[in-house]
């Protein structure tokens, strides 16, 4: 079986585990049947197939090699996140839950979908500089 073998084999485990790309499988299935769940994972496919593809090209070890870049990065995502927690706390304080009501009564598409599933993987979007020198260190430890 050797190293890859067993790298190999702890990604599919890591893979079946529920987490936060389950949740949104799951629930652009339940809103949108198998076909909402089928965007929804597309979307989620394509990201870490970018990531990975990212990570073989040496993206990931560029990023973390060079510590202002990895700084930079990693402040973006910092600043991403406040801007989304704001504008949620905001609709909440705000309590225009009517708005949100409507907005169930649309389906969406299936572009928007498959934008669910794409931003949705690792959180953030496609992978952080983080995971991604993690998956980087995983394959090369691997090797």
């Amino acid at each position: 079986m050797g190293v890859y073998g067993g790298f190999l084999a702890m990604m599919m485990l890591l893979a079946i585990v529920p987490g936060p790309d389950s949740m949104v499988v799951l629930k652009n299935a339940l809103s949108g049947g198998a076909r909402g769940g089928a965007w929804a994972c597309f979307g989620i496919t394509v990201a870490n197939t970018l990531q990975a593809t990212a990570a073989a090209f040496g993206l990931g070890a560029v990023i973390t090699r060079a510590q202002p870049v990895f700084e930079t990065v990693k402040w973006l995502g910092v600043a991403y996140l406040v801007v989304v927690g704001c504008q949620a706390l905001r609709g909440a304080w705000r309590g225009d839950y009517n708005s949100a009501a409507g907005s169930r009564r649309t389906r969406p598409n299936a572009f928007r979908r498959w934008r669910e599933g794409f931003q949705d993987v690792g959180n953030v979007g496609v992978r952080g500089p983080a995971q991604t020198a993690k998956v980087c260190e995983g394959a090369l430890h691997g090797l």
